[in-house]
């Protein structure tokens, strides 16, 4: 017997291909990677000139104060990284993950897996610069009252 292709239909004799799609199957095991080649070296890069802009406003006297708000502002963005990323991992993620636990008409696993394509190809450049901008900000209050006490 003759061995056929993964996707074949090997029952009806005439070879034809299947094009069902699964959009629901077991949850991924990683992160998405192709969308994380391009934000993590941007953030990468932004830490690294805040970092170098708190070294130097630490060595300019009259900048001495920045130095503290710059790198409180550093601290507050990895944690609004983190923190936004998380989220919108977790939010792309629940459609696979409880979709395997309901039966659903047809159409309602496709709008699932059209969104947690979404959300998780196109959500992380959103939810990164979100977190950074919100983490850097609530990072510079804090300094900034801590200051004030």
């Amino acid at each position: 017997m003759r061995r056929q292709p993964a996707g074949v239909d090997s029952g009806s004799g005439l070879g034809q291909i299947s094009t069902h799609v699964t959009l629901w199957s077991d949850p991924p095991t990683r992160l998405p990677g192709p969308t994380y080649f391009f934000i993590l070296p941007c953030y990468g890069l932004l830490l690294v000139v805040l970092g170098a802009a708190a070294v130097v406003a630490r060595c300019v006297a009259e900048w001495r104060p920045a130095s503290g708000v710059i790198v409180g502002g550093m601290v507050g963005s990895l944690a609004g990284f983190i923190a936004a990323n998380v989220i919108i991992t977790g939010v792309g993620l629940m459609p696979v993950m409880v979709g395997n636990h309901f039966a659903a008409p047809e159409w309602v696993r496709q709008v699932a897996g059209i969104f947690a394509a979404v959300m998780l190809l196109l959500g992380p450049f959103v939810a990164s610069a979100m977190g950074v901008v919100i983490g850097f900000a609530a990072g510079v209050v804090v300094v900034l009252r801590r200051r004030r006490r």
